[in-house]
């Protein structure tokens, strides 16, 4: 048997590219479980079994775990669903699989970690250790702040204003139909006053002067001269309601470049 650290550790070496061959394998190594045991026995463990104690299972449950693998016999249990209480006195549900269950899960979490988890953007919290919606939410308050954007700045006034306006008219017609799409409100926010710096750092002047220069209406745009007259270029404030019904649009499904 191979040991299960040596084994991720190489899996993690691995370039990107690496196709990946007969990782299956590592489903009939019982080192495997015994690790996976002692790693959910030092989590978050009663949230995660099924009530017995993890690190208390049977070396013979798990050969009939890996002899049912060997055999494509091996199926998942139906969760349980205990009640979990809140700080705020709620309870929501909480499911909780079978032992056995938990640990194939356990093995094949430290697999794909090991392949993937070297390879993940900083930006990217989704199912990795030690991150979540809330780092995500740190990282944002900490990150995601307006600045001017200095590639802009040698464009003019109304080629600025059109740029933020086909980013953020294209991510709304991108994800209208989502149920959550009202949250680009808060990264329209950001990007708006990114346009205010941009603007206010080429003329080298403050952000209220901009505002105030460019006040059309209740609205923010740009008036600029054409061959035709006199053109206005306004930044994107419609607004991100959820699209109930589809769209005709061909160019619904490309992203904005911008």
């Amino acid at each position: 048997m191979q040991i299960p650290e040596v084994v991720l550790r190489c899996l993690a070496a691995k370039e990107p590219s690496y196709p990946f061959k007969r990782l299956y394998r590592n489903l009939y190594n019982l080192d495997f479980y015994l690790l996976a045991s002692s790693k959910l026995a030092q989590g978050d463990a009663p949230a995660r079994m099924d009530g017995a104690v993890i690190d208390g299972v049977r070396p013979l449950n798990i050969d009939n775990t890996i002899a049912a693998l060997k055999s494509l016999s091996y199926q998942h249990r139906p969760v349980k669903w205990i009640a979990v209480p809140t700080a705020e006195g709620r309870k929501w549900l909480h499911p909780v699989p079978a032992n056995e269950d938990a640990l194939v899960l356990e093995v094949l979490r430290m697999l794909l970690e090991a392949i993937y988890e070297p390879h993940f953007l900083p930006s990217s919290h989704g199912f990795r250790p030690h991150r979540s919606c809330h780092t995500a939410l740190l990282q944002i308050n900490s990150q995601w702040q307006a600045r001017h954007r200095a590639n802009l700045i040698p464009l003019k006034a109304h080629e600025i204003v059109r740029n933020y306006h086909a980013h953020l008219s294209g991510l709304y017609r991108y994800y209208q139909l989502a149920h959550n799409v009202s949250v680009l409100n808060k990264f329209h926010y950001i990007m708006k006053y990114s346009c205010f710096k941009t603007l206010a750092s080429k003329t080298k002047t403050s952000i209220r002067k901009v505002i105030r220069k460019h006040a059309v209406g209740g609205t923010f745009a740009v008036v600029y001269p054409t061959a035709a007259g006199w053109a206005t270029q306004p930044l994107y404030n419609e607004g991100y309601k959820r699209m109930k019904f589809g769209t005709d649009d061909p160019g619904v499904d490309m992203l904005p470049d911008a």
